[in-house]
């Protein structure tokens, strides 16, 4: 009898224990979950504009909410097993109480009964399990769709936003250099009135892919706004930026979109900025990197300028000086000490934490 009241005991501790492993499991997911649309709703509402964003973040907080009410159903059924459990275990007590003569098969009786309710809730919980990884995966999908441009499939403005804060964040902790383009499409709003829309959407298409291709795999293109185009180029000093700009604004020139079986093509013109000690926040990069690019527009468009923290340059000239012209030879070594300035300045800064760190 005693053995027999142990595999009880045994039977009501797992029991209790997968059901309170499964409930953790569900509100674990559930909160996470409300805590990734409750933000991606509260970034949306900030912006009303975008509509693609706060239809995506309605959508995730409806599957949130699906979520809650899946850990809540759990919560119930773990408590209704709870008072069986109790129950079954007061008819073993006085069966062992009461009717020493038909112990034996009122104890498997209600053996059977107990195993039965462990079987129908760990079928209830395996269903809210599959019910919740569903819902975790409608999520990731609200998520993505919130991130990503629906007509060009690019990054969005707003995962613009997020990856200049955190390269911004990284430059201010560790230093780590990086570069911002800003391209718009030439005389886009005359296209579009002389060809249509839909043309101009297919051209839209075609540009995000073009800057698919040319961006290195660590590279963000984005769609910036309207005809407008922006990449993050992670750990990229000025000189690669400035070749970088030049590959897109060719590759952007070169590329022809067929729309009905007429041929089309675009130029861009393009701005570049590097983060520098100047920037003291990441809209100011993004400010100096929208001059160079009005500077290329003021220069005929089709072409790209570079911001060196004072005034733009362009991205496929040397930096002029302003030394005599009868001093060429130490002309040139300024040009040199000028445009490998900001390199410098990072090695050596990488230098002297290096000294720091190893003595």
């Amino acid at each position: 009898m005693l053995a027999e009241f142990a595999s009880i005991s045994t039977l009501l501790t797992l029991n209790l224990l997968f059901a309170g492993v499964a409930l953790a499991i569900g509100f674990a997911l559930g909160a996470w979950f409300f805590g990734t649309a409750t933000t991606s709703v509260d970034k949306a509402q900030s912006d009303s504009q975008d509509a693609e964003v706060q239809l995506a973040a309605e959508r995730a907080m409806m599957a949130t909410q699906r979520i809650q009410d899946l850990a809540k159903n759990m919560v119930s059924d773990v408590d209704a097993h709870a008072v069986k459990v109790e129950q079954i275990n007061t008819e073993l007590q006085a069966i062992a109480d009461e009717s020493p003569s038909e112990e034996s098969d009122a104890v498997f009786a209600t053996i059977g009964r107990m195993i039965d309710a462990n079987n129908a809730l760990q079928n209830r919980l395996a269903q809210a399990e599959k019910q919740i990884a569903a819902q975790a995966a409608d999520l990731r999908s609200y998520e993505t769709e919130a991130r990503t441009d629906s007509l060009t499939g690019l990054a969005n403005r707003r995962a613009f936003d997020d990856e200049i804060l955190r390269r911004f964040a990284e430059w201010q902790r560790r230093r780590t250099p990086f570069t911002l383009l800003i391209l718009d499409i030439d005389h886009f709003k005359q296209f579009n009135d002389s060809h249509g829309h839909p043309a101009g959407d297919e051209v839209l298409r075609n540009v995000g892919k073009v800057l698919v291709k040319t961006a290195r795999q660590m590279d963000l293109p984005c769609r910036y706004g309207g005809e407008e185009f922006a990449a993050v180029l992670p750990s990229t000093d000025i000189q690669e930026s400035r070749v970088a700009a030049e590959r897109f604004r060719k590759a952007i020139e070169s590329s022809v979109v067929k729309f009905e079986g007429k041929p089309f093509s675009v130029t861009a013109s393009i701005g570049v900025a590097r983060v520098s000690d100047d920037d003291y926040d990441q809209a100011r990069l993004i400010r100096r990197a929208d001059e160079a690019l009005y500077k290329s527009k003021e220069a005929g468009r089709n072409c790209g300028h570079w911001h060196d923290g004072s005034q733009c340059w362009p991205v496929v000239s040397a930096k002029p000086t302003a030394a005599p012209q009868d001093n060429a030879a130490n002309g040139a070594m300024l040009i040199d000490c000028v445009a490998t300035k900001s390199t410098f300045v990072d090695i050596l800064h990488r230098r002297v934490v290096e000294s720091h760190r190893f003595g």
